[in-house]
């Protein structure tokens, strides 16, 4: 689900036609305002048996509550666990919904909060998917616990909210220059100087790099190119976008670059996007045969 800059504390978005029938709650707490991009919980059926999940620079938590997606990982088709973690990507994740109707929550991590909140694991995961409960042990049962009691899936929400409050609360905080910097990155979407950022933060080289990579998951200049690309996807997704005006409105040298960024962080260029199958109010691409 996309997530804009100041979302609605709640939105609910129904769907019944082509695509399946579903109902998507999403949640975005106040209180966890530059923690999360936001929660959301999905029930419903899907029509088309794959969906192509574009890199979206948020650290996510997956709460299976039935029947359990699968997914295309490097390694091959994975049958995800109840909890699953999905660190930063920077590929394209093709998932397979189950047949039968399904209830699933998600929680989109900012990568420093994730730091925090994931005992400093989120790192493990990058482009790829484990086990929660490998990285957390007793504290993704609680989560799972909780979320499967819920009645509704507002109530799920909350509770999710706030097993996310109260791993914040527990863990290390992220180093104050490091989510600086990875915020001004975010904000500029990764047109900016890097060694500029660095500069101010007066820390060295070697060692914004280091922690840097530890404390998000990515080096800054593959985070600021993972920020660029999440630019122009949103771009993309606008009726009236035109490929060379988008490449350079997000700070691509020309639109060959601009095609050969797509190719490896969607594997799809950005003119074959435009005519492909896209699910509701999001960059997502529903592909496979219609059940």
């Amino acid at each position: 689900m996309p997530f804009t800059p100041h979302p609605p504390v709640w939105s609910t978005l129904e769907v019944d036609d082509n695509f399946g029938r579903w109902t998507a709650t999403m949640h975005a707490p106040p209180a966890l305002a530059g923690v999360v991009d936001g929660l959301w919980h999905f029930r419903g059926r899907v029509a088309h048996a794959r969906e192509r999940v574009f890199p979206h620079g948020a650290v996510e938590i997956i709460v299976h509550l039935g029947e359990r997606y699968h997914g295309h990982e490097r390694d091959g088709l994975q049958h995800y666990p109840a909890l699953c973690l999905s660190g930063l990507r920077l590929q394209p994740l093709v998932v397979e919904a189950p047949q039968a109707a399904c209830t699933v929550l998600g929680l989109r991590l900012r990568p420093t909060a994730a730091w925090t909140v994931l005992g400093g694991a989120a790192g493990e995961a990058q482009d790829r998917t484990v086990d929660l409960a490998d990285v957390l042990g007793a504290a993704a049962r609680e989560l799972g616990e909780a979320c499967n009691d819920a009645p509704d899936a507002r109530t799920c929400l909350r509770r999710a909210a706030t097993w996310v409050a109260q791993r914040l609360r527990q863990g290390r905080p992220a180093d104050a220059a490091v989510v600086w910097m990875a915020q001004a990155i975010a904000a500029r979407r990764g047109a900016v100087s890097i060694e500029g950022l660095r500069e101010r933060t007066g820390w060295s080289r070697s060692r914004m790099a280091a922690v840097f990579q530890a404390q998000v998951g990515l080096s800054p200049k593959r985070y600021a190119r993972l920020q660029r690309f999440r630019h122009a996807l949103e771009q993309l997704q606008r009726p009236e976008a035109v490929l060379a005006d988008v490449a350079g409105a997000c700070g691509y040298a020309d639109q060959s670059h601009m095609t050969a960024e797509f190719d490896e962080m969607a594997g799809t260029t950005p003119g074959a996007l435009l005519a492909a199958l896209r699910y509701p109010h999001s960059p997502n691409l529903a592909e496979g045969e219609r059940r």
